[in-house]
């Protein structure tokens, strides 16, 4: 597990959560932002819009893949208790 995704806080989090949320079609909801601070809060957010997403293979580590692509870490060592920001 990594204790988190290594966003700075400089836009890159919105960045990749964007591209998290298009990954499977959904916009982002912007009113869940101020309640997160893992990627399981984000994670909960979009299954909470596309309530199949935990169902489809691979849909963690896709969704992961793209909250990665604004940082440098490993996505498949992206768990839910890491948190988004450094």
């Amino acid at each position: 597990m990594l204790e988190s995704v290594g966003l700075g806080g400089d836009g890159d989090e919105a960045i990749a959560i964007e591209n998290a949320f298009a990954r499977f079609g959904v916009d982002v909801p912007i009113e869940d932002a101020p309640k997160w601070v893992t990627v399981g809060d984000v994670w909960s957010s979009l299954c909470r819009i596309v309530p199949r997403a935990p169902d489809q293979p691979d849909a963690f580590l896709r969704f992961c893949t793209a909250l990665a692509c604004e940082s440098s870490v490993d996505p498949r060592l992206v768990d839910q208790d890491s948190r988004l920001l450094v």
